[in-house]
């Protein structure tokens, strides 16, 4: 289990990790994280076309419940790339506007209280996970 610590960084839930490795699926884990990713490239894309094809700047609205850690990771890595570099300020803007709010919908969910399998999967290390799941210490 070298890699709970990894996962559990990655903010996976340990139920989500125990069912994968329960059904031996532990690429099901990196497969959501990089769908995350590639959503947010999307939502760029998507702003970048409307942008090019109508010269009209469209805000995308970051949603609640989505994988947010990994959708700013693609981000943060988006804005250091040549491409981004090039865009049009006004683009630019938007981009880290968009940015800007993803990071505050990330921060008002995990303030608003994280679910019990998350708590668990912030456990002190050493501690019981599951134990902590179910009630335990």
């Amino acid at each position: 289990m070298q890699i709970l610590p990894l996962l559990k960084e990655g903010g996976i839930p340990i139920t989500t990790i125990l069912g994968m490795l329960r059904f031996n699926n532990i690429s099901g884990i990196f497969d959501r994280m990089e769908a995350a990713k590639q959503r947010q490239l999307e939502i760029f894309d998507e702003m970048k076309l409307a942008f090019y094809s109508t010269k009209t700047i469209i805000h995308i609205p970051p949603e609640q419940m989505q994988e947010h850690k990994g959708m700013l990771e693609a981000a943060y890595d988006y804005i250091n790339t040549k491409e981004f570099d090039i865009l049009d300020t006004r683009l630019k803007s938007a981009i880290k506007a968009h940015i800007k709010a993803r990071e505050e919908l990330a921060a008002s969910e995990s303030a608003a209280g994280a679910p019990p399998a998350a708590a668990a999967a912030a456990a002190p290390e050493g501690a019981n996970p599951l134990a902590a799941l179910l009630g335990g210490g």
